[in-house]
């Protein structure tokens, strides 16, 4: 009898069992009719059994593609109908890759499609070691040469292995089932006369099958798999279902089409409860307690700890641990392997309730005795389907960027990386070797061994000073850094395409720039030329660890050999690995030092790395007077990074989907004729992968934008608006905690295509999920739960090769804090950032599209209402119109921000009624009308965009604000230009905030006149409208197409002095000096750079009270403020 309490839920032999085993389970002893069902269904289930018993065969390992059951005979996955986005692969053990093919006596010419086994092996002799494991499965394929051929996640989950042929036991059990219900979905349609049906998500595989279609009946027959047929001679009406299991239980799915034939693909879907053959009719017991009725019980797949009833009949409330309960037909204490992978903790499997019987008929019966009220427990964070999440990361991520804690450590992941993938193949050398696999890897390429240098780089930056790995930590960078000098040594001989431009490194020996691959003992050279990528990744683990050093009392001895060779890389990387325009106003990233650049010649969006070359002006600059060559030659290269990193950023523009924020494998990028705008196309691969993809390429992009904005997060405003639309679209596909399996097309821009199961191959994942570290118009709730989620995912995942393991690796310190934390020990982001919280940061963004009815808040100023700057206090408050108002849908934080928990929707019979009824809600912030239909607006931070729909009206609802007198002058010119502050790099976040969906520039100004604080304006045509407070406002611009820059001239106020200039000894060529030309004293002036004009550096004097004169540089744009 206790054996079989643990086993009852997957068959019994006698029904007696079942009755004694339920004495446990509290199931057959159920009043009412649910005990004698259950007891049937038991009974059905214990055919099978008898049929099949407990049994003995072979297992093997299928496949480790995650998509394998897509083309399985029995085509739950049809290609043709979705693949995995197929209605009939909804089936649990398919979204866990718990399935497998059977051999041809098992499968049964099909008939064993979707049915379930225990599959177990107890860790005796095969041919590979494994350790003893048992997993349910599912049926999807034949043709397996053994019993089993599974999936190798759930081969390696019953055997602890990853190939090799393993004895093991199997025996029918019942599925466990999606809460979506049964589904039918049609393969063939469009046909009165035809049809071809497939019948998922099942309790048992499919028998027999009939179709109703109005008053007719057909019978189906079974074509291939689990598909069947019929013939419908020319039938229409309503259509319905039902399917006998091969338990003997029949599942029907009516009303399942209103209108027959319907089309391919349509599908429909019931309660997988299945309704027994013959129904029972016992006489129900009086009952003695009074269970809640059915409408106050819970539904499967929701959380059942309140009600602690079932509304499903003979589904139980089963505790899994003190955040989650669940309605399910029965449970086995210990971890589910259908719950989703980031929530398989155990469950206890402790019955807290049962399905309330129908209520009998009426008849006297005693007074139930009180029973005791369940002890309170504490609810899930998050509701999701099968299980709960996990409580969140405690609080808002520090500083201006978001993290999480569900994912690890980052050193444990370098330990995990060097242990898997690394060795020290040289004899006599420390250098460590990372070897690679797959495509055209294999070897030591030098994107793997930059990989590794990154990662090792960026660990020992981020770890404390008296952490107690951390030697260890430096010796591993230090390694990794000697792999790579080992691999540019080798480089020297020939084919390095860096002769022209001289070698920079080891004295002008040795190109810095290593040959792509090398044999894996780390001499031989495979293939010839330098990757930027891996280039660059090396280039940012060698600054990182330099840097992360250089503060010690005792620096370590390789302290002066990485700083020379990080400096020198950086050099020879900007003069051999990137090319000019023909204008000579752009400079473009390369394919390597011996290909690729502008047109035909091909691009690789995913190549480019803001951050690194951003890192380089920085170190360059800082470092030139220790490691430069002349001394101090470092500061004449920041401006030529900041072309690159322009160019870069104007590069993605052209390639990135404005909707999705993806962008392709492979590009041609083009300057066109005005010599400022970049365009780009596909047509190009420079490897096996498709060009117009986002895919194993192209979603290192995003990643290395990320970077961007986490080391220099005051400077990067391209990487916010660059990672904003792909953070958007990420939010549309997480849902109860379970990520999507495909990622959106817009079928306007360059993307295709994307890599299959984006969210489950680390080198999509962790890359995507990187530009969740980055504020955005979410709420930091919202982005939270978004990278929670996103880190358990990667939390799962272990490191097995080079390229998902190493993204791996990345992503864990990109998303757990540590590169941020890493850029503030090196001195990149200051203190006062950290400890801005990741709560204010994101509603900061979210805030500042808050125009004149709401509050607006920055990351450096207090909230400043829209009360403060009105003359008077307001008699009332009044209706204005947004964005115009007419042919306006009101909207949230932007264009996209239309959740219903915003407003309530009345009916009202003219625009005045719907007023009316917004006058008299107290929390009212707007309306937006249409015929009859008024919605009543009662968001915290109010109306703050709208929406093009024609016939809507939009009105906000607030106090009336001053509009301030005066005018905007642009700067500049205006046209092309995005504002910055006292020079072209200077554009601290701090200096503005960002509305988004605002219409017109006109809009954009006007919303300026009514902040007090605002002092200009930048619009780009998408509607993005930054709103700048800076003192100052904007004083200096840099060009960037589809831009404006406007300094907004109070009328009441003026900062700028009046006064004439006067031309010193013909002004044209001269610089300025003091009493002689040999006076030339530092103390005398201040110096600006990236002023754009001459008119800009006098007006910069302007407003500095203590400035005399002027010298400016036209081709630098150098201004001193004498």
């Amino acid at each position: 009898v206790v054996a079989m309490s643990q086993t009852w839920r997957f068959y019994s032999f006698l029904a007696v069992s079942c009755c004694m085993a339920s004495a446990l389970n509290s199931t057959c002893a159920s009043p009412g009719t649910a005990g004698p069902y259950l007891l049937q269904a038991h009974q059905a289930r214990s055919r099978v059994a008898v049929q099949h018993g407990v049994s003995s065969g072979l297992m093997t390992m299928w496949s480790d593609s995650e998509t394998t059951v897509v083309g399985g005979s029995c085509e739950y996955a049809n290609a043709a109908n979705g693949g995995l986005q197929s209605p009939a692969a909804s089936s649990p053990y398919i979204a866990a890759k718990a399935y497998c093919a059977a051999d041809s006596a098992l499968y049964a010419a099909g008939a064993a499609c979707g049915s379930c086994w225990r599959v177990s092996y107890d860790g005796s002799s095969a041919t590979d070691p494994g350790t003893a494991g048992s997993m349910i499965v599912q049926i999807v394929d034949s043709g397996s040469a053994k019993t089993f051929d599974c999936q190798v996640v759930a081969f390696e989950t019953i055997t602890g292995a990853r190939t090799g042929v393993f004895p093991i036991t199997y025996e029918p059990v019942e599925c466990d089932t999606a809460v979506s219900g049964a589904s039918a979905t049609v393969l063939d349609g469009d046909n009165a006369w035809y049809t071809k049906v497939i019948f998922s998500n099942l309790l048992h595989a499919v028998s027999a099958a009939e179709l109703n279609v109005g008053s007719k009946t057909f019978q189906m027959s079974r074509v291939s798999g689990a598909t069947w047929s019929a013939n419908t001679d020319g039938s229409t009406g309503s259509a319905s279902f039902s399917v006998t299991l091969d338990s003997g239980d029949v599942v029907s799915i009516p009303s399942c089409f209103a209108a027959w034939p319907v089309a391919t693909g349509d599908s429909c879907t019931a309660s997988a409860s299945p309704s027994p053959s013959t129904s029972p009719s016992p006489s129900p017991p009086v009952s003695t307690s009074s269970p809640a009725p059915p409408s106050q019980c819970t539904a499967t797949g929701e959380n059942c700890q309140s009600s602690t009833c079932c509304s499903q009949a003979g589904y139980q409330c089963y505790e899994k641990d003190q955040y989650w309960a669940s309605c399910r037909d029965s449970c086995v204490p210990g971890i589910n392997p259908l719950d989703p992978p980031e929530y398989q903790t155990p469950w206890s499997c402790t019955i807290l309730g049962t399905s309330p019987s129908p209520s009998p008929s009426p008849s006297p019966s005693p007074a139930p005795a009180p029973a005791p009220a369940p002890a309170p427990v504490p609810s899930p964070s998050t509701t999701v389907t099968l299980s709960p999440s996990p409580a969140p990361s405690p609080g808002p991520s520090t500083a201006a960027s978001f993290s999480t804690n569900t994912m690890g450590a980052s050193k444990a992941r370098l330990f995990e990386f060097v242990d898997t993938l690394t060795d020290q193949p040289v004899t006599g050398s420390a250098a460590r070797a990372v070897h690679s696999s797959g495509g055209a890897a294999g070897g030591v390429v030098s994107e793997g061994q930059g990989y590794g240098l990154l990662i090792a780089g960026t660990v020992l930056a981020s770890l404390d000073a008296d952490d107690s790995d951390r030697q260890l930590v430096s010796d591993l960078a230090y390694e990794m850094f000697l792999g790579w000098r080992r691999m540019c040594v080798l480089s020297a001989g020939s084919g390095s395409c860096q002769d022209d431009e001289g070698f920079e490194c080891g004295g002008g020996q040795y190109p810095c720039l290593a040959h792509w691959k090398f044999g894996d003992d780390l001499t031989t050279i495979i293939g010839q030329g330098a990757a930027p990528d891996g280039d660059a990744d090396a280039l940012g683990g060698m600054l990182l660890a330099t840097m992360a050093v250089e503060d010690e009392s005792s620096r370590p001895t390789w302290y002066d050999e990485m700083g020379q060779w990080a400096y020198e890389t950086c050099k020879q990387f900007y003069l051999s690995s990137t090319v000019a325009s023909s204008s000579g106003k752009h400079r473009i990233v390369k394919l390597g030092s011996c290909w690729g650049g502008w047109g035909g010649e091909g691009q690789n969006p995913s190549y480019h790395a803001p951050g690194v070359y951003r890192l380089c002006k920085h170190f360059m600059a800082t470092h030139g007077a220790t490691f430069g060559k002349p001394s101090g030659e470092g500061a004449s290269f920041e401006g030529k990074w900041d072309q690159v990193i322009d160019t870069t950023y104007k590069m993605f523009e052209a390639d990135q989907c404005e909707s999705t924020g993806l962008i392709t494998n492979w590009a041609k990028v083009y300057e066109e004729s005005d010599g400022q705008t970049l365009t780009a196309s596909t047509g190009f691969s420079g490897s096996g992968t498709p060009g117009a993809e986002y895919g194993s390429e192209a979603a290192r992009g995003v990643w290395r934008v990320a970077l961007d904005y986490l080391l220099f997060p005051d400077d990067a405003q391209e990487a916010l608006e660059f990672l904003e639309p792909v953070t958007s679209h990420l939010d549309r596909k997480l849902t109860n905690g379970n990520w999507a399996e495909a990622l959106d097309i817009d079928n306007t821009c360059l993307v295709e295509t994307v890599h299959p199961s984006w969210s489950w191959n680390m080198f999509m994942a962790g890359t995507t999920f990187s530009s969740l570290v980055a504020p955005s118009a979410l709420s930091s709730t919202r982005q939270q739960e978004l990278i929670d989620a996103a880190g358990q995912r990667v939390a799962m995942k272990s490191i097995e090769d080079y390229y998902s393991g190493s993204w791996i690796a990345i992503a864990t310190m990109t998303l757990n804090g540590d590169l941020s934390k890493a850029a503030m020990k090196i001195g990149l982001s200051s203190a006062s950032t950290d400890t801005t919280t990741s709560s204010t940061s994101a509603e900061s963004i979210t805030s500042s599209v808050t125009t004149s009815a709401g509050t607006t808040t920055t990351s450096t100023s207090a909230t400043t209402s829209a009360s403060s700057v009105t003359t008077s206090a307001p008699a009332a408050k009044v209706f204005t119109p947004v964005d115009g108002g007419d042919d306006r849908a009101c909207r949230g934080a932007s264009t996209s921000d239309n959740s219903n928990s915003h407003y309530s929707v009345v009916s009202a019979t003219s625009i005045d009624a719907c007023k009316g009824e917004c006058i008299g809600e107290a929390a009212c912030v707007g309306i937006e009308f249409k015929g009859t239909r008024c919605e009543i607006w009662t968001r915290d931070g109010g109306i703050q965009a709208s929406k093009q729909l024609t016939g809507y009206t939009c009105l906000r609802y607030d106090y009336p604000i001053q509009v301030r007198e005066g005018e905007f002058l642009p700067v500049d010119g205006g046209s092309n230009r995005v504002c910055r502050g006292s020079s072209a790099s200077d554009n601290a976040a701090s200096y503005f905030t960002v509305q988004s969906g605002v219409s017109s520039l006109e809009s954009c100004q006007s919303n300026c006149r009514e902040d007090a604080s605002c002092t200009g304006v930048e619009y780009h045509v998408s509607g993005r409208c930054e709103i700048w407070v800076r003192a100052n406002g904007p004083e200096a611009s840099a060009q960037v197409d589809g831009y404006s820059c406007w300094r907004f001239e109070d009328g009441s106020t003026s900062s700028e002095r009046e006064g004439y200039w006067q031309m010193l000894d013909g002004s044209v060529d001269r610089a300025c000096r003091g009493s002689s030309a040999s006076d030339n004293s530092a103390s005398y002036f201040t110096v600006y750079y990236g002023i754009a004009s001459s008119d800009s550096c006098k007006m910069t004097c302007r407003r500095d009270s203590n400035c005399k004169g002027i010298e400016y540089h036209t081709s630098s744009g150098r201004c001193e403020i004498w």
